[in-house]
């Protein structure tokens, strides 16, 4: 009996790192993605949007 619950709490423990673990990478992703976001638009890029506006009519 001993060893059975042993064996749980030993997988409980394991699929509690597994979640911790994927959250603290979705958190990293989730930074670097908002931190991507809140970059300003280089110009070169702003200027090549406005050029194909212009050439689409918009």
């Amino acid at each position: 009996m001993c060893e059975a619950r042993d064996a749980i709490r030993a997988r409980k423990c394991a699929a509690d790192d597994l979640t911790r673990a994927c959250a603290a990478r979705g958190n990293i992703l989730a930074k670097a993605f908002l931190a991507a976001l809140a970059e300003p638009v280089p110009d070169d890029l702003r200027r090549l949007v406005e050029e194909a506006d212009r050439k689409l009519g918009h």
